[in-house]
Formats: C-alpha cells, sequence, structure tokens
C-alpha cells in the first residue's frame, strides 16, 4: 500500500454505508492515510476506509533523502538561495539541518514523527508553511518530504526568531541563541 498526505481539508466517501445523517467525514490537512489509486480517487484503506478525491492527497515517499554528495551539494545551494531570499544567515541554517539530521543521513520516512533536515512535525511544518503562504510562497503539506522546500520555512522561522530574540534580549541572537529559542520559544 502507499502513504499519502492530505494536502487540503477534504472529504472521505465512505466504501461502504454513509455515516449516520448521511454526514461524510473529513480528513484534516497533514493527515497521513495508506491506501491505492481508484481512478480519479484514493481509495482510503486504514480505518476509517472510503474514497478521497486524489486532488487533495499527495504521495508520501518511501524515506527522505539529500541524494548523496550532488545531493549535498544542491541541499546547500539551495539553502544559499533560501537565505538570499528570506535574510536569514546561510550558515544557521546549514548548521542547524546538519544538526537536527544527523548530517542529513536521518532524514525519516514516511511513518516517521519529525521528518526531513529541520525534524519537522506536522503541526510544525502546517504552521510554517501558513506563514511561508503568506509571505507569498505556495508550498503544501506533502513538501514536507522535500529537503529544498523546508529550507523555505527554516528561513522563515530563523528571521521570525531572531526578530523576536532581538526584540525581546536587545540584541541580536548568537547562533546558539537563535535555536534554542526558534526551536523552543
Amino acid at each position: 500500500m502507499t502513504r499519502y498526505i492530505v494536502n487540503r481539508r477534504t472529504f472521505l466517501f465512505p466504501s461502504t454505508t454513509p455515516q449516520p445523517g448521511g454526514q461524510f467525514p473529513l480528513l484534516e490537512r497533514g493527515q497521513r492515510l495508506t491506501g491505492q489509486p481508484a481512478n480519479a480517487f484514493v481509495h482510503k484503506t486504514d480505518d476509517p476506509a472510503g474514497f478521497v478525491d486524489a486532488r487533495n492527497v499527495a504521495e508520501i515517499p518511501e524515506s527522505v533523502s539529500i541524494g548523496g554528495d550532488l545531493g549535498r551539494g544542491t541541499f546547500c545551494r539551495a539553502a544559499t538561495a533560501a537565505a538570499g531570499g528570506t535574510g536569514a544567515d546561510r550558515n544557521y541554517l546549514l548548521s542547524a539541518a546538519y544538526f537536527l539530521s544527523g548530517n542529513l543521513a536521518n532524514l525519516g520516512t514516511a511513518e516517521s514523527v519529525a521528518v526531513g533536515p529541520f525534524a519537522y512535525t506536522i503541526d510544525d511544518w502546517l504552521a510554517g508553511i501558513d506563514a511561508a503562504n503568506a509571505a507569498g510562497h505556495a508550498l503544501l503539506a506533502v513538501d514536507l518530504f522535500d529537503p529544498a522546500r523546508q529550507l523555505t520555512v527554516a528561513a522563515l522561522r530563523a528571521v521570525a526568531a531572531g526578530r523576536a530574540f532581538a526584540t525581546a534580549a536587545g540584541r541580536p541572537a548568537r547562533p546558539v541563541e537563535l535555536f534554542l529559542f526558534e526551536r523552543l520559544g
């Protein structure tokens, strides 16, 4: 079976009898499910079973990967672009990613609670993409599994945390302070 993530809130159409009162259950953005393609739908096979509009879900990769040395170079270039586009510190972004992922080696799987180079949980990710999309980006829940897309959210979070720290402390944050402030508040 294939794992999917819900990108937009959507109805789950029952595969047997409808819910009492004719109500269809809702699947929330970020929810993971198991299923298989069925024409324009995904047949959700885990409980509760049913059918989901395929336009509202995306397939989750089996594992998250940078892709060896070539992928690391691409990730570093993406970090440079994300930093340049947001004003974040590129070295901070790369240091945080390397630290949180064991040198970009432990990025998680479709089943992991924390995923990618920045070890985001689904709640952190959904809050991050809401902020990124408000800033003009177009990220979806499934982008959690794309290390380069995580850089956009990480850069925006780092900038926001840096500003909040400077306001609270009256000075710019050192990298370790920024990391702790961004992660722990």
